[in-house]
């Protein structure tokens, strides 16, 4: 039975900011030009080196929009969402990246999954990447494991996920940050995001959140994912990347009890697990032998240490890669 439509709630859009003076403005703006314009826009300064902070003030003055700011020292994006989210007084939370552009329906979009269907906790959109005036990415969702999972198709387009969403995001997060709107009271409840992971903390909240929150999606692009040389996801690095999500899908194997994880979802993230294993073993062999060697007698634990195929497989490929840097000048020590 689908719920009683609910009432429209409040909403905070919390932007969390380091060293973004050259994207922020357009950031604001883009937030301000909501057809549903946030009740709260909180940006949170993470101990910025550049003039990110004046241009926040500057861009509020001259546009009239009011900008709440906060500054802390830097302590990574995790414990700058959460300083936004404590301090919100909104039902609903919007954290957009300081790089990244949402379109003009954005909250439009996202909000209607509460009114709808007040079950309801967090609800996400599609996002298209672009470099320059180039599109490089035309959705993140299409072909995601999270769209495969059986849901409730309702009014609008809007998908409602029946079950935990977790098996979906375990095996690859395709959800866009900024393209999601969540409950502050039950994101507060699943414990915010761990500042113990500097990358990959959006899988790790949304993991932790899927357990006890009831997720929803629309197949509608509601955000532009800016890609530039800052970008913590760049491909330089790829190998920090798969470093931080193998500590993620570990840290869900040590609490699989206290998130009560069914057998299924254990055998899923043990899978991931491997995948993400192998693929850093795919990563070092391409920074040539020498990293590639080291990265084999590491001393690992187990549970990180490369299937022998993928060992194998790699051990030409990182022969392949110090002949190549050789032969440019650029030996791999």
């Amino acid at each position: 039975m689908t719920p009683m439509s609910g009432k429209p709630l409040t909403i905070a859009a919390v932007i969390p900011a380091y060293n973004a003076a050259a994207f922020i403005e357009d950031t604001l703006a883009a937030v301000a030009g909501q057809r549903r314009r946030p009740d709260e826009i909180i940006v949170v300064d993470d101990g910025s080196r550049d003039d990110t902070v004046a241009r926040v003030r500057q861009w509020a003055a001259s546009s009239g929009v009011a900008v709440r700011i906060i500054e802390q020292a830097n302590q990574g994006a995790s414990a700058a969402r959460n300083a936004g989210i404590r301090a919100a007084a909104s039902e609903l939370i919007a954290t957009i990246d300081a790089d990244d552009l949402v379109l003009a329906n954005h909250l439009e979009v996202l909000e209607g999954a509460f009114i709808q269907r007040p079950d309801v906790d967090l609800v996400f959109g599609d996002a298209e990447a672009f470099h320059g005036p180039q599109i490089t990415r035309a959705s993140y969702l299409a072909g995601s494991p999270v769209v495969q999972l059986p849901h409730e198709l309702l009014e609008g387009d809007l998908r409602v996920i029946e079950g935990s969403a977790y098996a979906g995001i375990v095996v690859g997060n395709r959800i866009p940050t900024s393209a999601t709107l969540y409950r502050r009271q039950r994101a507060i409840e699943s414990g915010l995001y761990n500042p113990d992971f500097p990358r990959c903390n959006d899988r790790e909240f949304l993991l932790r959140m899927s357990r006890r929150a009831k997720f929803g999606y629309f197949p509608i692009v509601v955000e532009r994912i800016r890609k530039h040389d800052a970008n913590l996801t760049h491909p330089r690095h790829h190998a920090l990347h798969l470093e931080q999500q193998i500590r993620v899908l570990k840290s869900m194997l040590v609490r699989r009890s206290a998130l009560e994880l069914t057998a299924e979802e254990i055998d899923l993230t043990r899978q991931a697990l491997r995948r993400a294993v192998d693929r850093l073993c795919a990563a070092r062999a391409r920074s040539g032998l020498g990293p590639f060697v080291r990265h084999l007698l590491r001393g690992a634990p187990r549970d990180e240490r490369p299937s022998w195929a993928a060992a194998g497989g790699n051990l030409l490929r990182s022969v392949y890669a110090s002949l190549r840097g050789a032969a440019s000048g650029r030996l791999t020590p």
